[in-house]
């Protein structure tokens, strides 16, 4: 779940998810919570469809796989 604060006169949408963190700033706060359903939905189908993660791994093993 996004969480969008006030900063100043613009809103701030912070994303914590899965491992992955995302910041934007918007002037409105519909814009915020548009860009924060549309990333979040994102990092679902990214997880559904599955990612490698490259920790440990080197370049000749990727270039095998």
């Amino acid at each position: 779940m996004a969480s969008i604060t006030k900063r100043g006169g613009k809103y701030r949408a912070l994303i914590r998810m899965k491992g992955i963190n995302m910041c934007q700033t918007f002037a409105t706060k519909s814009a915020a919570r548009t860009w924060a359903t549309r990333m979040e939905a994102g990092i679902d189908q990214t997880a559904a469809v599955g990612r490698i993660s490259a920790k440990g791994w080197t370049i000749s093993d990727l270039i095998d796989r």
